[in-house]
């Protein structure tokens, strides 16, 4: 499975193709680089470059491309383990129909809900910049002549799925640069109207949302309960 990622690696940050990529799980800051890499089995992956990545995904027998942002205290094999399914679900609908590309950005797993989602905001928001940078990076592959010429374009659709804090990560993203040409499809609407007022790329977006998610509505109620004790007290 192929996967990017802007958690910090226990080896250097330099890239480096071919080498060993072992996750740094004490770590949950997002790193400022980004790292394309490849799945081998449980616990083991080898990075080989964003140049290569695209190409790969390129030549792939799938018709689409779906990138996936997992959501809060979500720790890598979690999300792999995800994706998996996803790719299992989306092969029993129609084969080589959708590719699921996995996004890791840094989450911890904490004790208790409510204290994880708060403290992986902070990472959500910091990890628009260097997912920023593959939007560029994809710009960049594009525009390559060798990599990509232009008698043998990538006609490949680019869909999106971001789950729970996975939006936060895309909101940021989307507000960092305009030059997003995907169709998103966002789960969980407590974010979604700033979004929607800063950044024309959410034309057409679908919107949905899970009675089961927890995190969320106890968000939503603090926030409103937190609310009506301001407008109580400034009367």
């Amino acid at each position: 499975m192929l996967f990017i990622t802007n958690r910090f690696p226990t080896q250097s940050i330099k890239s480096r193709v071919g080498r060993v990529f072992d996750f740094d799980l004490k770590n949950n800051a997002a790193s400022n680089s980004v790292f394309y890499c490849r799945r081998l089995g449980k616990d083991k992956y080898e990075e080989i470059g964003g140049f290569n990545l695209m190409s790969e995904l390129k030549s792939s027998p799938y018709r689409q491309l779906l990138v996936y942002l997992h959501g809060f205290s979500n720790l890598p094999e979690a999300v792999f383990d995800g994706a998996a399914e996803l790719q299992a679900l989306c092969d029993k609908k129609k084969q080589k129909e959708l590719l699921v590309l996995p996004v890791v950005w840094p989450c911890d797993d904490d004790q208790g809900i409510v204290k994880d989602y708060w403290d992986d905001q902070k990472a959500a928001d910091a990890s628009a910049f260097s997912l920023a940078r593959v939007l560029g990076h994809f710009m960049k592959w594009r525009d390559d002549t060798q990599r990509n010429p232009a008698d043998d374009p990538c006609l490949k659709r680019i869909n999106m799925l971001a789950h729970s804090m996975g939006n936060r990560v895309l909101r940021e993203t989307l507000c960092t640069t305009c030059q997003a040409a995907c169709r998103c499809c966002f789960e969980t609407p407590t974010w979604w109207r700033r979004i929607s007022r800063t950044n024309r790329c959410t034309r057409g977006t679908p919107v949905s949302s899970s009675a089961t998610h927890r995190a969320m509505w106890w968000c939503i109620t603090h926030r409103t309960t937190w609310r009506c004790v301001q407008a109580r007290w400034r009367t």
